[in-house]
C-alpha cells in the first residue's frame, strides 16, 4: 500500500477508536454507536479502493466529525490555512448574510451578501453545513465567520478569484470581483480591554481564555475597578479555552454551583457540586454580555452567573457546547478533538446545542454593524442606571 493510503488508514483507526472509548454525545449524533463498526469499513474501504488525496480525505473526516453533532467534536487538517483568505466574515441576521468584518475597500460593514461565485449564499451554507459541528447557530459561525475556531468552511471552496453579489448600504445591487491571493490574514486584536463607561462603571472585555494571560489580566482588572457601583464583563467573541475559575471566585459574592455532567469513562450522572464565596469578592452590580460567539469556557465561565442570579446576562444566546474534550494529533499536523463530557445545567435542564439564554435578549441588526452602533451594550447601560439596588 502506497504511504500516503496508508497514514490516512492509520489517521481513521485512531479516530475511530478515538470516538468509540471518549465520545459522550450520542444522543446528539446523527449515527448511533452501533453503526460504527460499519460505517468503519465503508471509510476503509473508500481509502483503499478511492485512494483520496490530502484535501479530498481531509473533508471526508470533517463530514464524520460533522454527523457527530458536537460543537466540541472536531477535526482539523493546517493544510487548509494555506488556503487564501475571503477579506470578510458574514453573520446571519433575519435571514440574510450580513458583513461583520471586511478587508476589502469595496465591501462595508453592514452591506448584504445574497450570492458568491453565482451561487446564493444559502445555497452554499445547505451544502457545506454537514462539514461543520455543533448547533445550527454555532454551524453558521463556522461557515461565514473569519474569526470561528477553525478557518471558516467558504474559504476551502470558494475559487482563488470569486464573485461577490451585494446590495451596498444604500440597497443598491453590486458585484465585487475579488483577488483572495492579494489578501492578508485578518484578526481581531487578543487582548483584555477595560475602560470607565461612566464615573460609576467598568468595562471589561475578554476575548478569549485561551492562554492564561487573559484571565490574568481581568483579575488585575477587577482589583482596578472595585469601587465600581458596576461591572459589564464583555463575553462576545469569546470562543473560550480554560475556565476561568479564579475570575469566578473574585466576581461571585454568594454560593454557586456548576454543571451536572457525565463523562465517557464514568457515564453517571453527577450533581454539580456547590461553592462557597470568597470573602473578598467584588460587592457590586454584575452583567455579562455573550453572543451565539460564546462558548465552551466562556460559557462556563456564565453559567453559575445566570444559575444563581447573581449577574444580569444580556444579548443573544451563547453557543452550547463545553466540556473537557480528548485531544489527539498525528506528525503529519492532522489533528482532533472528542466531546468526552455532556453537561446540564445545574437543575438538570439542556444545555448541549441549547445554549445559555440572556435575562435580557437584545439582537444586533444589520443597521447597527453600518452605522457601529451597540444595542446590547446601551441596553446594558439602561438597565444600570435604572437599578438602585444590586441586582436579583
Amino acid at each position: 500500500m502506497d504511504m500516503i493510503y496508508q497514514e490516512h488508514l492509520d489517521v481513521f483507526n485512531r479516530v475511530l477508536e478515538a470516538i468509540q472509548r471518549h465520545f459522550a454525545h450520542w444522543q446528539d449524533a446523527q449515527i448511533c454507536q452501533a453503526e460504527l463498526t460499519a460505517l468503519g469499513n465503508q471509510y476503509r474501504e473508500m481509502i483503499l479502493n478511492d485512494r483520496p488525496d490530502r484535501h479530498s480525505f481531509s473533508l471526508q473526516m470533517m463530514a464524520l466529525f460533522g454527523r457527530l453533532n458536537n460543537g466540541h467534536t472536531r477535526f482539523y487538517d493546517p493544510m487548509f490555512e494555506q488556503t487564501p483568505p475571503l477579506g470578510f466574515g458574514l453573520t446571519r441576521i433575519s435571514e440574510q448574510w450580513v458583513v461583520k468584518e471586511s478587508l476589502l475597500a469595496d465591501l462595508q460593514v453592514g452591506d448584504v451578501v445574497f450570492a458568491l461565485d453565482g451561487k446564493s449564499v444559502d445555497a452554499w451554507f445547505r451544502e457545506l453545513e454537514p462539514y461543520a459541528v455543533g448547533s445550527p447557530q454555532s454551524r453558521s459561525v463556522q461557515f461565514g465567520d473569519w474569526n470561528s475556531i477553525f478557518p471558516p468552511l467558504l474559504r476551502l471552496f470558494l475559487p482563488q478569484r470569486p464573485a461577490i453579489s451585494f446590495f451596498d448600504g444604500q440597497g443598491s445591487h453590486r458585484t465585487l470581483d475579488v483577488d483572495r491571493g492579494r489578501l492578508a490574514e485578518g484578526s481581531r486584536p487578543a487582548s483584555v480591554k477595560s475602560c470607565w463607561l461612566t464615573p460609576e462603571i467598568a468595562y471589561l472585555g475578554i476575548p478569549s481564555f485561551f492562554t492564561p494571560t487573559f484571565e490574568e489580566d481581568a483579575l488585575a482588572c477587577i482589583q482596578q475597578y472595585r469601587s465600581a457601583v458596576g461591572v459589564v464583563i464583555d463575553l462576545r467573541g469569546n470562543a473560550g479555552g480554560t475556565t476561568p475559575r479564579r475570575l469566578t471566585q473574585a466576581l461571585m459574592d454568594r454560593p454557586c454551583r456548576w454543571w451536572t455532567y457525565v463523562h465517557a469513562a464514568h457515564p453517571d450522572r453527577v450533581s454539580g457540586s456547590w461553592t462557597m464565596p470568597a470573602a473578598d469578592a467584588y460587592p457590586g452590580r454584575l452583567v455579562l454580555l455573550v453572543d451565539r460567539h460564546t462558548w465552551s469556557a466562556a460559557e462556563d465561565f456564565a453559567m453559575p452567573f445566570k444559575d444563581n442570579g447573581r449577574a444580569i446576562v444580556v444579548g443573544e444566546t451563547t453557543g452550547g457546547s463545553t466540556g473537557q474534550p480528548h485531544f489527539d494529533s498525528f506528525s503529519n499536523g492532522m489533528r482532533f478533538s472528542i466531546g468526552a463530557m455532556r453537561v446540564w445545567f445545574p437543575d438538570g435542564s439542556d444545555f448541549e446545542g441549547l445554549g445559555i439564554t440572556p435575562d435580557v435578549s437584545v439582537t444586533v441588526q444589520r443597521e447597527d454593524l453600518a452605522t457601529g452602533r451597540d444595542p446590547v451594550l446601551e441596553t446594558t447601560l439602561q438597565l444600570l442606571k435604572q437599578a438602585e439596588q444590586p441586582f436579583r
